[in-house]
Order: structure tokens, then sequence, then C-alpha cells
């Protein structure tokens, strides 16, 4: 999920090169967890350098305290302008789809605003929307908004 968020490729053994969202795929297939082709292996995996001034945030609800995977994960990178509002955000959820899942919409309602309580609910608020849980899976769409809330409010106090 970090990976997504960061804009990382993988180097293949062809000697290719592949933008991890490709490599994860959309999550169509549930048959397939990636999208490498066939007899390809990867041989490294790439991060562009870091943006000047970025802060990232990253949290995860769990079940239990410990050894436990996430329910739900977010994270979250950006730069902040002199005046506190958000620059170049990449917003990333784990745990509540077949592949991770960047979060175009809620970047988008990021980008040029300051990180304050409204803008902070309308972004958790936006990762839900389109959410389609299974009925077992359904608590997922609170745990969304709650683990989005935290990692920009994480966020926000790494300034």
């Amino acid at each position: 999920m970090a990976l997504l968020t960061y804009d990382a490729t993988v180097s293949l053994s062809d000697g290719s090169e592949l933008p991890v969202a490709d490599l994860l795929g959309d999550g169509v297939d549930p048959t397939r967890d990636n999208q490498l082709p066939d007899g390809a292996l990867v041989v490294a995996v790439n991060l562009p350098a870091p943006m000047s001034g970025e802060k990232a945030a990253y949290f995860r609800s769990i079940s239990r305290f410990e050894a436990e995977w996430p329910l739900v994960e977010a994270v979250v990178r950006a730069r902040r302008t002199l005046d506190g509002a958000v620059s170049d955000a990449a917003l990333g959820l784990g745990g509540v789809a077949t592949v991770p899942l960047r979060m175009a919409a809620a970047e988008q309602l990021l980008n040029g605003r300051p990180l304050d309580d409204d803008v902070i609910g309308e972004v958790a608020e936006v990762c839900t929307e389109g959410a389609d849980p299974l009925p077992e899976t359904g608590y997922k769409v609170d745990l969304i908004r709650a683990t989005v809330t935290e990692t920009l409010q994480r966020l926000r106090v790494t300034d």
C-alpha cells in the first residue's frame, strides 16, 4: 500500500519496469494477487526521491494489540505550503478491497486546502464513497472513516 502511494516501480527479471499500480492491477480478478507477466520475477523495488518538505503518516486499525493483520490501514504523504494548505497529497487504503487502493478523490479534496478538522472529516467521508461491503464486513465503512481521520491527524501534527 505504501509503495502504491509513493508511486514506486518494480524492476522485472526481463529488464522492464512496472509501476506498482500496474503490478497490483484493479483487483477485478480475485484469483490473482498480482499482474506479473508469466515467468517474470520482481528483482528490485524502486522508490522515487522524497519531495522536498514531504511529511507522511500511517495508521492501521486492528482487532488485537500484537501480531494482527490490519482490518483497515491508511497512509498519506503530502507537503504543506507556508499558509498551511496541503499540496501533492497521496492517500492509500489497505484491507478494504482485494488490492490496496489509491484514493484519488480524497487526494483532490485535500490539495489546496488546510488540514483542519472540517477538511479531515470531508476526506474521511469521501474515502467511503462507493463502498459496497459484504454483510460480514460492513463494519469496515466506519473503520475507514476513523482510520483516515487518525492518519490525517497524525500528518497534521508532524508539522
